[in-house]
């Protein structure tokens, strides 16, 4: 089985719990099936689609090549991309009408089996290490793609909130949109790096 480099495969040791990745494992005859370098197991490998949506289509240009840099650094791990959602443009609505109108254009874009994680303030909080932990485990969910939510200038609407599956808190800190999506991008990142065992976070 051919390994494509721009998608990352993954399984988790069952001595350390470690992801298992294309770099460490050896091929077996079979198809998908690989021998964990850690504790010499059997492991079936299949490959995560990870998603970003993001409330906003504007762009700073002073963040554009941010953007850029870590969404083409992600492609050397995983099948990724970024859509973005155009704010709604009436603004004499009322909060609930942009938030209802929002959750509607988000919910077509997210197909029920996928697994939804909000960027949201009032999430669960990670350090980069501990981040990088849980994300490996979510790779273990087979047929599911991970979904994670930016949303727009007022949260998320209740249907949203319904929908989603967890909630990650990217700092205590207040960010304005743009710079929340660059600074989920390099966590992004610094988890694949820190699951391949790269220098990068160090």
């Amino acid at each position: 089985m051919f390994i494509n480099p721009y998608r990352i495969y993954v399984s988790n040791c069952a001595t350390t719990g470690a992801a298992v990745l294309p770099a460490q494992v050896k091929k077996e005859q079979e198809d998908n099936i690989y021998i964990c370098p850690h504790c010499a197991s059997l492991h079936y490998i299949y490959f995560m689609k990870v998603q970003l949506i993001a409330i906003g289509d504007n762009e700073e240009g002073w963040l554009s090549a941010g953007f850029r840099t870590y969404e083409q650094r992600l492609t050397h791990y995983l099948s990724f991309e970024t859509i973005l959602i155009p704010s709604p443009k009436n603004k004499t609505k009322t909060r609930e009408a942009i938030l209802e109108g929002e959750a509607n254009l988000i919910l077509k874009k997210i197909p029920p089996a996928d697994y939804l994680i909000l960027l949201d303030s009032g999430g669960r909080e990670f350090g980069s290490e501990d981040l990088a932990l849980h994300i490996s485990k979510l790779f273990n969910m087979p047929g599911k793609k991970i979904v994670f939510l930016l949303g727009g200038a007022y949260g998320f609407a209740p249907a949203i909130y319904e929908r989603a599956q967890m909630k990650l808190s990217l700092s205590r800190l207040t960010f304005n949109h743009q710079l929340a999506r660059l600074v989920f991008l390099e966590q992004l990142y610094r988890a694949m790096t820190i699951l391949k065992g790269e220098k990068y976070h160090h």
